[in-house]
């Protein structure tokens, strides 16, 4: 099974990458989706309330990702420990969505994991191959600013890009090392219009089909 990590600062462009890849046939694992969906696992929402306290819950009775996301994402030891704790409860059920979804597709199926922060959380062990989507800095502050993320919200969530490596975590470098060679990571620039990007991953489609190590 061919499975495709991609990786990328947040506003990038992944999203629109596994978009476009999912036209062209692959299928696309969210893990936001996974994640925010975990969220309300009783479970999972019983360990969040006892470690952040009732402030994280909305009047409705479901987790406050915003308020969840000011606790965690930012630049101080403590906005990592709440990151780190919020991981440890979160991530492994995220882990074993992802671990369901890939194992109930046909063997011939070509996966895409759209999973923030997949080096660092050591996914790209699972991957053949890596898709790094670059964007201009301009551009992709731009995308933020769309978003409606602040200056400090966006600073805060670049601190995680940066965050310390884990045990789990591979480099671009190591992962090329351990798939033997530097085709395995692949480049898309998403700075310009939506069409460039799908030509340039039109592309990549073509060269990926056309690898003899495939089984596609």
């Amino acid at each position: 099974m061919n499975i495709i990590g991609l990786i990328g600062k947040i506003g990038s462009g992944k999203s629109a990458v596994a978009s476009i890849l999912s036209e062209f046939g692959a299928l696309v694992v969210d893990a936001d989706a996974i994640a925010h969906a975990a969220l309300d696992l009783p479970d999972v929402r019983s360990r969040l309330v006892e470690y952040f306290g009732t402030s994280i819950v909305s009047n409705d009775g479901r987790i406050n990702r915003h308020m969840l996301a000011t606790i965690v994402f930012g630049p101080t030891e403590k906005h990592t420990q709440a990151r780190i704790a919020l991981e440890s409860i979160v991530h492994p059920e995220v882990f074993k969505q992802i671990q369901t979804q890939i194992a109930h597709v046909p063997s011939h199926t070509t996966i895409v994991l759209d999973i923030p922060l997949l080096l660092q959380a050591g996914y790209a062990k699972q991957c053949s191959h890596l898709i790094e989507v670059l964007c201009d800095e301009a551009v992709r502050k731009r995308r933020l600013d769309l978003r409606g993320l602040s200056r400090s919200q966006q600073s805060a969530r670049e601190a995680a890009w940066i965050a310390p490596r884990t045990d789990h975590a591979l480099s671009l470098r190591e992962f090329s090392a351990q798939r033997e060679t530097t085709n395995c990571v692949s480049t898309i620039d998403t700075s310009g219009p939506l069409e460039n990007t799908r030509n340039l991953l039109a592309s990549f489609w073509k060269e990926l089909l056309a690898d003899p190590r495939s089984d596609r």
